[in-house]
């Protein structure tokens, strides 16, 4: 249990969850990739984020999951920041796993914010039995996906629709599903 503006920060290893991870109003769990390796979370009941914040950083290797075998609820005004690793293992289409055992709810004024992969667009694949998300709760993947021009950069963005680099600066990227001119 987290609570009353509390802080944890743990930068990688393996770590068992017991019983329910409560992270309460204005405290922060943060869990980080030391390097190629991320962190590895297993909760074995329920995940409770009450009005506090959950960052989690999946690992440059092989992607790994974060399991939590009861239910998760992000709920009054709470944050969970999850950030992908690249596709660079076989056989995966994803980046990092959130693995739910039970339902997923996201209550009012509370938000899940998936980052894809800045370079390779490798992104965090979601499972549970039931997902709601609630009048005010939000999945916000806005600005989160491939990285685009780097202000004074000669390169061009990444992905699909990436800007193109003229001189110092960059072009826009592209809506999604835009096709290009003939």
């Amino acid at each position: 249990v987290i609570t009353n503006s509390g802080g944890l920060k743990i930068t990688d290893g393996a770590i068992a969850c017991g019983r329910d991870l409560r992270v309460g109003t204005n405290a922060v769990l943060g869990l980080y990739r030391n390097g190629s390796q991320g962190p590895e979370l297993v909760v074995e009941r329920h995940a409770i984020l009450w009005g506090g914040q959950f960052q989690y950083f999946f690992g440059y290797a092989a992607p790994t999951s974060l399991c939590i075998r009861g239910n998760f609820l992000v709920t009054n005004a709470a944050s969970f920041y999850v950030s992908s690793g690249p596709t660079n293992a076989a056989g995966l289409d994803y980046g990092g796993r959130v693995l739910v055992g039970g339902d997923m709810m996201v209550g009012p004024a509370s938000t899940v914010y998936p980052q894809s992969e800045l370079t390779n667009g490798g992104s965090v694949l979601f499972q549970m039995r039931d997902l709601t998300v609630t009048a005010g709760g939000v999945f916000n993947a806005d600005t989160r996906g491939f990285m685009g021009v780097p202000n004074g950069s000669t390169r061009d963005g990444y992905g699909p629709g990436g800007g193109k680099s003229v001189g110092s600066s960059g072009t826009g990227g592209g809506y999604g599903g835009a096709k290009p001119l003939p």
